[in-house]
């Protein structure tokens, strides 16, 4: 069977189990079934294999509560929080199941005849999953939406194609009608414990693979998208702006995605790119480059660590753990546990070094960092105090149980002898867990001693000395309360994209910080469950929506609707994002290729950005272990602190520089002035400028001056301008 049949039925046989499917749907399972031999053997095997998962989740729970008290206290950090009415309505499921389970060829000859009548309600959902598997994501549906239209939702070039538009051959063409209103169901897959007691047969056959996740169509979630904001466009009267040309496109997709410009030779490539679907083609290649790798380790440590370098961690083994992480897209469930439980040497455990930063004053920047970074909560007033906001819920008791999960841990400072000086000397240091267990003790408001044990997200852990805290919090942050791990994950990434996120501040996410689109925060939350926590297509998905391809200038009949201070944006044009520090500095040397002048390399220019970043950031100790930064954007200021050579370098035509060659290449005057333009800024050069500029050389050849130092100021105008220094 074709693995897009496949696929087809077992989404269509998701919605028949939990009583969803339509009319149409009924029809369209009926004609798949008829079909082939093999299209009814998944059917009859996909029905048999629920209900017996749905009985084996009942038996489950019966030996579950059967367990003698000594083996569920051998349990690491068993949550207290199971209630009896969720037994019940397992029980329920179970029988249900079991229904299921006995009438699957019944229904298999019964469908045949159903196509007049709504569908059966059949349960489907494998109950009590272990928290160290990813949870049946089923999410609501969101009344009143409007299909998208059926146009490209990977954005071709030039405009997005209308649907009347042919779309390119190589992305699929839905109709209205069928483009979803809620992603997709999925299952548990084959590790599942619930499973592993069930019959494994229909498992191993092949046929459904472990029932791995129905496949999320990366075409579904860019369209919905796009219906989600057209919809809150239409509804607030306002008109998106143009599709950004290509030289805008590309330069915005560079640096947002791997951190600076392109080079010439790579806009000179794409502009003479004629292909419908270069712009998903080119996202999909900057993937697979180190730059992307490297760009979102230095999103990533910056927001983890900081830039300033006084902190005694192994920034380096940090940075080489993340861009593993982010090169081999692993999980960011799995990111987040390794970062938030690690142990061992900063040296060789280069997670460890987040907490190692942070681990002081009682464990308080560690408790506020975590929450911030990795769920986009503000936590570290209530410390002290209840939160002002009264709809926000935090309290000085939900402060000091999360940072109970800390107090085992302390850092331990590696010595060796230095027979030089004669001296001991601290050469590393290491995160452990010690086995202590008990509460944390702190003062309220009155001076009144309180206790606090470990609790998360309503989720207390057994305070037992063996129980290794921080392992029991990765897993709930990771497993039991994922969605808001999600959440934060596609606030964070919207707003890296777009300059503001979808709920601001981007780190005060909660029900008393409005959020722009809930329904679309609320999709790309289950999306990004359903995907398993893949952050490389939560990229993709937000790179080919419609709403990333507009351009920067407001549309002529809108007022502008995305002001700096709008709390609430309608991203229907691009924001204007100043670049950041390390932005600037990369953009710099692939304007210039002055890290190819003498003999600086990349990894040489890598260690000079560093130090550079030293003269504009500066650490801080307080509630949050904050950076003070220096760094205005303007980039004036980043040229004139500068230190070494590089810059100078930059805009002077030594060999090896881009100057050097565009100088000594055999064109003409105008040709040279558009190589330093796209150089600089990734365009052609406007009218106004080759005139002001073919004046210039007229006036610096009649003093007799040489060529190359009209076009270093030349050059150095653009690179001075406005325009390098921001992302548009």
């Amino acid at each position: 069977m074709p693995s897009e049949i496949q696929s087809e039925m077992l989404s269509l046989l998701n919605a028949l189990s939990e009583g969803r499917l339509s009319r149409e749907g009924i029809k369209r399972l009926e004609q798949l079934v008829i079909s082939s031999r093999e299209a009814r053997q998944v059917y009859v095997r996909y029905m048999n294999l629920h209900g017996s998962l749905a009985w084996d989740a009942g038996l489950s729970e019966a030996f579950t509560t059967g367990t003698s008290s000594d083996r569920r206290k051998a349990t690491a950090g068993r949550i207290r929080s199971a209630s009896s009415a969720s037994r019940r309505e397992r029980w329920s499921v179970a029988r249900v199941g079991s229904v299921a389970a006995v009438a699957a060829v019944c229904l298999f000859v019964s469908i045949l005849w159903l196509t007049k009548k709504s569908a059966p309600s059949v349960v489907a959902t494998v109950v009590n999953p272990p928290a160290s598997q990813t949870p049946v994501v089923s999410p609501e549906r969101v009344e009143g939406l409007k299909p998208a239209a059926p146009q490209d939702a990977f954005a071709p070039i030039g405009s997005v194609t209308s649907a009347a538009s042919p779309a390119p051959s190589d992305i699929p063409v839905q109709s209205p009608a069928s483009l979803p209103a809620e992603i997709p169901h999925v299952a548990l897959n084959q590790s599942s414990e619930v499973m592993a007691t069930s019959d494994q047969s229909a498992l191993k056959s092949g046929t459904f693979d472990g029932l791995s996740p129905a496949p999320i169509s990366d075409f579904e979630i860019v369209s919905r998208i796009n219906g989600l904001l057209e919809m809150q466009w239409e509804e607030a009267g306002v008109q998106p702006s143009p599709v950004a040309n290509d030289s805008e496109w590309l330069r915005r997709v560079y640096l947002d995605l791997v951190g600076h410009i392109p080079d010439r030779a790579s806009l000179d490539r794409f502009l003479s790119d004629n292909r419908s679907n270069k712009r998903r083609l080119l996202v999909e290649s900057l993937f697979q480059t180190p730059d992307y790798a490297r760009n979102l380790t230095t999103v990533w440590i910056n927001l983890l660590v900081g830039r300033a370098n006084e902190r005694p961690i192994n920034r380096e083994a940090l940075a080489k753990f993340l861009r593993h992480q982010f090169h081999d897209n692993r999980p960011w469930t799995e990111t987040v546990s390794k970062l938030v439980a690690a142990e061992g040497d900063g040296n060789e455990v280069g997670e460890a070094n987040f907490l190692l930063a942070h681990l002081n004053n009682q464990a308080v920047p560690a408790t506020a960092v975590t929450t911030r970074i990795f769920l986009c909560r503000q936590v570290q007033c209530t410390q002290c105090h209840k939160h002002p906001d009264s709809k926000h819920g935090g309290s000085m008791s939900d402060f000091w149980e999360l940072n109970s999960f800390f107090q085992q841990t302390s850092i331990v400072e590696n010595t060796k002898y230095n027979s030089t000086t004669g001296r001991e000397e601290v050469v590393s240091r290491s995160l452990i867990d010690n086995p202590v267990g008990g509460p944390t003790f702190y003062d309220d408001l009155s001076g009144l001693m309180r206790v606090a044990y470990p609790k998360f997200a309503g989720h207390e852990v057994d305070p037992d000395p063996t129980i290794k805290r921080r392992q029991e919090l990765a897993r709930l942050m990771t497993t039991v309360d994922q969605r808001e791990l999600a959440a934060a994950l596609v606030n964070r990434t919207w707003n890296h994209f777009f300059g503001k996120g979808l709920v601001n501040p981007i780190d005060d996410m909660g029900p008393h910080s409005p959020c722009a689109n809930p329904e679309l925060l609320k999709a790309l939350t289950d999306a990004v469950v359903a995907s398993g926590f893949d952050v490389q297509r939560l990229n993709r998905w937000i790179l080919m929506s419609r709403p990333y391809q507009l351009s920067s200038q407001a549309a002529k009949t809108t007022p502008g609707e995305m002001a700096a201070d709008d709390e609430t944006p309608l991203f229907n044009r691009m924001n204007i994002k100043p670049l950041s520090a390390e932005q600037v500095f990369d953009s710099l040397l692939v304007a210039s290729a002055a890290d190819h002048a003498g003999t600086t390399d990349w990894e040489q220019a890598d260690n000079q950005r560093q130090t550079w970043m030293k003269q504009f950031f500066t650490a801080t100790e307080n509630e949050e272990n904050c950076d003070a930064s220096r760094f205005d954007g303007t980039f004036s200021q980043t040229l004139m602190m500068m230190n070494g050579d590089l810059v100078q370098t930059a805009v002077s035509s030594r060999p090896g520089t881009v100057l050097h060659e565009i100088v000594l290449a055999k064109i003409d005057d105008q040709e040279r002035i558009r190589q330093l333009c796209r150089a600089a800024l990734g365009r052609d050069p406007r009218r106004t400028e080759l005139t002001a500029f073919q004046t210039a050389i007229k006036r610096h050849r009649d003093g007799k001056k040489s060529d190359s130092s009209v076009f270093e100021d030349i050059f150095w105008s653009y690179l001075n301008s406005t325009e390098f220094a921001v992302n548009h």
